[in-house]
């Protein structure tokens, strides 16, 4: 991307003038960042489109254990995703998402 290639060109510039090399400890942290909000929003859009099918659910077609249980299995996967980045517990967007599966 183009950071990577900022990154690169700082790099082959500081040796050739030999300069000590400098560090960006806050670029990985910032892409570990960037992919768990990238899986959380994903994330987020599964649970939306799964409750946009269940609103063209016809009532006499309505079967709340099946709609229950999905409930439980997404809510399962989105404390999966906490358990695996704790980070992202703090963050609005899964507050949200675990709020709406309430």
């Amino acid at each position: 991307d183009d950071l990577e290639v900022k990154i690169k060109d700082l790099r082959e510039k500081e040796d050739l003038f030999e300069l000590p090399s400098t560090h960006f400890p806050e670029i990985g942290e910032t892409r570990i960042e960037i992919e768990q909000l990238t899986i959380l929003w994903n994330f987020k859009r599964d649970v939306d489109k799964v409750y946009e099918g269940w609103k063209k659910i016809l009532w006499k077609d309505v079967n709340t254990n099946d709609l229950e249980d999905q409930n439980k299995r997404l809510r399962k996967k989105l404390r999966e995703k906490g358990g695996a980045y704790p980070a992202i517990k703090g963050w609005e967007v899964y507050k949200h998402v675990d709020k709406s599966m309430a």
